[in-house]
């Protein structure tokens, strides 16, 4: 699928009068390839800021993408905290940097096995 035809069914599904998640996630559904890949593109193709957290369940996986709109997460050894602001956030508290898209995977219940969190800044 072309960013062009990214867009065109963005523009139709809008049109249609889903609503903005539904939209996100319809378009998410459509597009093949990584889920990171799949909601990059997402991202990339609405307008306006948005931060998205998306939750599946097997394998368990955590999209986090964030444009625009603050995205925060506390990480204690229980697991993963996420809020708009710091404020509130258990452990230790970092900002998720604008611009990002990435995948926390899960297994053997709250150890981390996979992170796609490179560059992040202490809130």
């Amino acid at each position: 699928m072309t960013v062009n035809e990214v867009l065109n069914l963005l523009e139709q599904m809008a049109e249609a009068g889903y609503g903005d998640r539904e939209v996100l996630g319809l378009l998410m559904a459509k597009i093949p390839g990584s889920l990171l890949r799949r909601g990059g593109l997402t991202a990339g193709a609405s307008a306006g800021p948005l931060a998205i957290l998306g939750i599946w369940r097997n394998p368990a996986r955590i999209l986090v993408i964030r444009r625009g709109k603050p995205l925060h997460f506390g990480q204690t050894k229980h697991g993963f905290y996420f809020a708009s602001l710091p404020e509130g956030l258990p452990g230790q508290v970092q900002a998720v940097v604008d611009h990002y898209t990435g995948l926390l995977t899960q297994d053997n219940g709250l150890r981390i096995a996979r992170t796609s969190f490179g560059r992040l800044r202490a809130a």
